[in-house]
């Protein structure tokens, strides 16, 4: 019985090869499937992780901010807007002069968020 179940199994795949052609075969065994790097794994995963991907556009951005940070920031960190003898430079709104207004001594916020977030990244 074994060898008629045999025999019946081999004419039936020999009938089967014949009627496809070689790349089904190479298809129906799944040996053209392209696979994926253990590299190209771990980012796909990665970014499809919403939290991931959002939090590494935040620290890009800030990273851009930081390189521009000479460019951007018209004072220095503990340097005044306006003169102090002036005495309205203290709580500006954002405006021209300071774009996100002045603190309590009249410093520019902007200015100094930009330096603290520097220093908060070369810390890190």
């Amino acid at each position: 019985m074994s060898d008629l179940t045999a025999s019946a199994i081999a004419s039936h795949s020999g009938i089967v090869d014949e009627m496809l052609a070689p790349d089904d075969l190479n298809a129906q065994e799944g040996l053209n499937v392209k696979g994926m790097s253990p590299t190209q794994q771990a980012w796909r995963r990665f970014w499809r992780h919403r939290g991931a991907a959002v939090s590494t556009v935040i620290m890009m951005l800030l990273v851009i901010a930081v390189l521009l940070t000479p460019i951007t920031a018209r004072y220095g960190v503990s340097e005044q807007v306006r003169d102090i003898r002036d005495g309205n430079n203290v709580f500006l709104s954002p405006q021209k002069i300071a774009w996100m207004g002045t603190d309590d001594i009249g410093r520019d916020i902007y200015s100094r968020l930009l330096y603290g977030i520097r220093t908060s990244l070369l810390i890190g």
